[in-house]
């Protein structure tokens, strides 16, 4: 395949699928093996940087564990070899989405995020790498009695183990005002005891364990009968073991219902089973959100995942691929990576689909 024309092709999100994605797409189609192909890749992220997210519970609980630059990465920066005529950062967030056009609209911002400006994008390829957004991270309430808006009522601190992408406040923000409410908190509890909170409980027990930490009271609940329930018995019950050693209350079975600020500070958690409990802060490692809502809606499963095929085409539409924990195929167990969108996208622009 020979053509004057240039492909674009947007990727919407700058995490590992999309990165992924962008720089194996730009190494392929930039080399002498697809000479007479030329492509733009515009990538397109709400935030400059690159959020190391998997060691969010380090960085939360340890403030000193690492320099900002060790987890806040610009994104931009690993793109230099590349000519503007190939490949395109765009400081933004998807908008919405036109497929039968092949239109995406974008909303580009400023690096401080004072000005907006909409723009239009004609593509004719598309990857949705958006991601997803866990509910600690999110400005909506998870429990009922919980403030509305806690991105503006900073009653309700935001634990950015991801942020959503409609986030007004910076990410280093979100980091600063989560780890002094953590550091300056006494009472602590983690409600969910999913691979996160698990690790965040560990994390703050190895401070309140040592010689010369500050000794907090840790409470990680799970709703299941043992924490950890994804993985097999046995690791459950060594993780409870560590846990308890080092001072973790593990409370499993135990459903919070709803939650209510006290008039002297803190928060009261009630459970399924009537009882109460009183807690400085809570945090909660529970749920999380597709990034999903510029996306039509005939393309996404009725929780707002994308549906997908084996190979990450979006099933339905023509020119359009998924990546990432965006996707249905991750939630059910799936790579959900963007080694197979390279691979599509290559047979497609070679006129072999």
């Amino acid at each position: 395949m020979t053509t004057d024309k240039t492909i674009t092709i947007p990727i919407i999100g700058a995490s590992f699928a999309g990165l992924t994605t962008a720089h194996s797409l730009l190494s392929h189609f930039t080399t002498n093996k697809s000479k007479g192909i030329k492509i733009k890749i515009l990538l397109i992220n709400p935030t400059p940087n690159f959020y190391w997210a998997i060691a969010a519970p380090r960085i939360l609980a340890k403030p000193t564990a690492f320099s900002e630059s060790q987890y806040l990465i610009p994104i931009a920066d690993g793109f230099t070899k590349y000519s503007p005529e190939v490949f395109e950062f765009i400081l933004g967030r998807a908008t919405s989405l036109d497929f039968e056009n092949k239109l995406l609209q974008v909303e580009e911002s400023t690096t401080n995020n004072i000005k907006k400006t909409p723009r239009e994008i004609k593509y004719d390829y598309l990857v949705i790498a958006s991601g997803s957004t866990p509910s600690a991270s999110s400005s909506s309430p998870l429990f009922p009695g919980e403030t509305e808006n806690k991105d503006a009522d900073r009653k309700e601190v935001i634990y950015p183990f991801k942020l959503s992408p409609t986030s007004t406040s910076t990410i280093t923000e979100t980091i600063q005002s989560a780890q002094s409410t953590i550091s300056t908190s006494k009472k602590i509890t983690i409600i969910g005891a999913g691979p996160i909170g698990v690790e965040l409980a560990g994390e703050l027990a190895d401070l309140t364990s040592s010689a010369s930490g500050e000794k907090k009271d840790i409470t990680l609940i799970s709703s299941t009968p043992r924490i950890l329930p994804i993985l097999k018995e046995s690791a459950s019950g060594t993780a409870t073991s560590l846990l308890t050693s080092k001072g973790v209350r593990v409370l499993a079975n135990t459903k919070v219902i709803s939650v209510s600020s006290k008039a002297g500070g803190g928060y009261e958690l009630k459970f399924e089973n009537g009882e109460t409990m009183d807690t400085d802060i809570y945090i909660p490692t529970i749920g999380v959100l597709p990034n999903s809502s510029y996306i039509p809606g005939e393309v996404l499963d009725e929780k707002g995942w994308v549906r997908v095929d084996s190979e990450l085409k979006v099933v339905g539409v023509d020119g359009v691929y998924a990546a990432g924990d965006v996707t249905d195929l991750l939630g059910k167990g799936g790579e959900g990576g963007g080694g197979d969108v390279v691979v599509g996208g290559r047979r497609m622009m070679k006129g072999r689909r």
